[in-house]
């Protein structure tokens, strides 16, 4: 027995120093654990100032670019204007002259086609003059020979008229006058 008596000694005497010691561990623990809040608080501070630099350049750097892009769109616009004007001005004046060219060219072909008919209509007329040429030669060689026909036709005629007025002034003794309506 006395031997168990030597193990609760040992362990009272250990109690204390374990008591002790997991204080110590609880002290240290507690102090790292205030050390690193410290450094986590430092090193937050040190982040926010360090996000608060970044923020600040980056707020500057848009409104530098901004008042790049303002500027660029500026000159863009002024340069569109610009080029603007100046296409309005070749686009009117490329439209006038378009214009006057229809104009003349309308003109152009209005006279085109007014000589045209005229030539056309005096081919044509040529072109009848000779028929009318021909059908002239044709009705005066027609005429003529008609003419002589009736001239023939005419004498024999009055050549009949003749002997029957001889005849009838040899059975009547009358005088008869045929008289004609002159053509």
């Amino acid at each position: 027995m006395s031997e168990p008596l030597k193990r609760n000694r040992a362990l009272e005497a250990l109690g204390p120093v374990v008591i002790a010691a997991s204080l110590c561990a609880g002290a240290g623990a507690t102090i790292n654990e205030h050390f690193a809040g410290q450094e986590a608080a430092k090193a937050a501070r040190s982040a926010a100032a360090e996000l608060a630099r970044v923020r600040i350049a980056d707020e500057q750097r848009i409104t530098h670019l901004e008042a790049l892009l303002d500027t660029e769109r500026k000159e863009n616009a002024k340069d569109a204007g610009a080029r603007h004007v100046h296409f309005l001005a070749f686009t009117r004046n490329a439209a006038r002259v378009r214009g006057s060219l229809e104009s003349m060219l309308a003109d152009s072909r209005r006279a085109n086609d007014a000589c045209s008919g005229r030539i056309a209509r005096i081919a044509e007329d040529y072109g009848s003059i000779g028929d009318l040429l021909g059908q002239s030669v044709e009705l005066l060689e027609g005429g003529q020979s008609e003419i002589g026909r009736l001239e023939g036709e005419n004498r024999r005629l009055a050549g009949q008229v003749a002997g029957w007025q001889e005849y009838d002034r040899g059975q009547h003794i009358e005088r008869i006058t045929v008289t004609a309506a002159k053509r």
